[in-house]
């Protein structure tokens, strides 16, 4: 949103706290991420679909476009609006030197005419002020500026201010007095403790009023506080004298004594209030809970990059409302075309999920290309071998499954036949993988009437006196992906299916590569019509 001017008495205290709080810093320099994203000049097309302009240079002028988005991030989620201003500085001597900042409202002084910008170094001993010229005139003279609310609009009035860390400032309040009581304590002269020594304890002054406490009481609770508001004090590590009556039959280790005393409070108590203060607030804010709380198996202390989910829930709305914005009061005034925007790439800052995995267990499925297996895994999709690299491969491969055949085999060393080796104990490969096969669907059967024994009874009670390896046919792939919760049930059904068919081949000497593929081979057929009518 764009406008006018309206500022809240909150944003001062939510300010403080960044200063105050190291939750609300860290959390303030979280939206800041989107200033690592990459942003260029896009041209929106027919079906809305934005294509990188590279050849144009009309981000220039608005100059360090990554500094300024920073600093948006940080100032929407503190104060929830921020002040663009372009401004001719007082020595520029052409209009072309315009400067783009971006302020929050705490440093910047408003009228209708003027803008000061609070917390500079005075020019000539004068306070950095421009004159205001309306935002649809060009800007023509030193000293001149445009001045941009940018704002998000509260529920109850448009024209407020809204912020998330609005609404947390009442835990961020509670949390600065639990650590505040904390750091008195700690302070506090208290655990010095208490030297006596002979002397009438207290004595009335004579400038002591009646009913007043005498001065050297009062003496005492000063020496009591003092460290508090000063922690280099070095009274705070010395006892505090305390004078007695004594005579002089009194031995010295009668009247001289040292009293120590134990801090009062709760420590375990305030420890935990200090902790639901935190979570409060955590959960009050537009970010992970636990990326605040470091609660859970995160990473993310003191690095950019950010997982591909909490980039799309949390940052990409915010660097997509700040491209909206900034195309908006920047792009506009430098083009007619009303097709180009701002936009942004976050390849470099985005860390996208690891598919190696799936894409290996779908390629053997026939589910995916070559390209694809490769770009799942960080690989070109022109890294594929050439044909020569191929068939040398090819020969390698034959070259080393002839090698793990157990003597006799008969084995062929330029195939690539995936096709199993007989077996040392004479069994032929077509009964062992058939067995294996069969193996695999008992697996999956078993599965999917685990899955119906805690989801669907009734279907449970259909396949009580199924074979386990016809359940799946009988299931049906539609009922297998709504029990799975698996986009592909066949994986899900068939994981680990062939780990007793794999330790067969181990021993009768396979090589470890070839098992896999034969595995992979075995899987492979036994997906492809686990759910057909006619399997068994």
């Amino acid at each position: 949103m764009v406008s006018g001017l309206m500022t809240g008495d909150w944003q001062g205290r939510a300010y403080a706290y960044y200063d105050e709080l190291g939750e609300i810093h860290y959390a303030a320099n979280f939206h800041a991420r989107i200033g690592k994203l990459r942003f260029y000049i896009g041209r929106v097309d027919a079906n809305d679909e934005i294509e990188e302009q590279p050849d144009s240079d009309l981000l220039a002028q608005l100059g360090d476009v990554n500094a300024i988005a920073e600093t948006y991030g940080r100032q929407r989620f503190l104060g929830g609006e921020s002040y663009a201003i372009e401004y001719l500085p007082h020595d520029a001597t052409t209009s072309d030197e315009v400067v783009w900042e971006c302020l929050s409202p705490l440093e910047c002084k408003r009228t209708d005419d003027r803008v000061e910008l609070l917390g500079r170094p005075k020019v000539n001993g004068m306070d950095v002020t421009y004159a205001r010229v309306a935002n649809d005139e060009p800007l023509a003279a030193a000293g001149e500026a445009h001045l941009f609310r940018l704002w998000r609009g509260h529920p109850k009035n448009a024209y407020e201010t809204d912020a998330t860390m609005r609404a947390v400032l009442q835990d961020c309040e509670r949390l600065r007095l639990v650590r505040a009581k904390d750091i008195s304590e700690t302070r506090s002269r208290i655990p010095a403790g208490m030297f006596v020594y002979p002397k009438r304890a207290f004595p009335p002054g004579p400038d002591d009023a009646p009913g007043q406490p005498p001065k050297s009481l009062r003496d005492l609770q000063e020496s009591l506080v003092r460290p508090i508001r000063d922690l280099s004090d070095p009274s705070a590590q010395v006892p505090t004298m305390i004078g007695v009556d004594g005579t002089s039959q009194d031995a010295p280790q009668d009247v001289f004594r040292h009293f120590t005393f134990e801090r009062r409070g709760d420590q375990a108590g305030d420890a935990t209030k200090e902790e639901r203060c935190v979570i409060a607030i955590a959960r009050g804010l537009d970010m992970p809970v636990e990326y605040l709380t470091g609660v859970g198996a995160v990473n993310h202390w003191g690095q950019w990059f950010i997982e591909d989910q909490l980039w799309k829930s949390h940052l990409q709305p915010l660097a997509a409302e700040f491209c909206r914005e900034w195309t908006d009061i920047y792009l506009t005034g430098i083009t007619d075309d009303e097709s180009l925007v701002i936009w942004y790439d976050e390849t470099d800052i985005v860390a996208q999920p690891d598919r190696g995995k799936d894409a290996k267990d779908l390629f053997p499925l026939g589910a995916m290309t070559w390209d694809e297996l490769r770009d799942s895994n960080g690989f070109k999709p022109d890294a594929g071998p050439s044909d020569e690299e191929r068939a040398a491969i090819a020969e390698w491969l034959g070259s080393t499954r002839q090698q793990s055949a157990p003597p006799g085999a008969g084995q062929d060393s330029g195939s690539t036949d995936q096709t199993p080796p007989a077996t040392a104990n004479g069994a032929s490969a077509n009964s062992v993988e058939g067995l294996a096969a069969y193996r695999a669907r008992e697996v999956a059967g078993n599965r999917l009437i685990n899955l119906a024994r805690k989801a669907d009874p009734e279907l449970l009670a259909v396949l009580a006196e199924c074979p386990r390896h016809l359940v799946a046919c009988r299931v049906g792939r539609q009922r297998a992906y709504e029990l799975t919760g698996s986009t592909t049930p066949e994986l899900a059904l068939l994981e680990g299916a062939g780990a007793t068919y794999a330790a067969y081949l181990a021993e009768q000497g396979i090589s470890e590569s070839r098992i896999g593929l034969y595995v992979s081979s075995l899987l492979h057929g036994v997906a492809a019509d686990l759910f057909d009518a006619h399997t068994g």
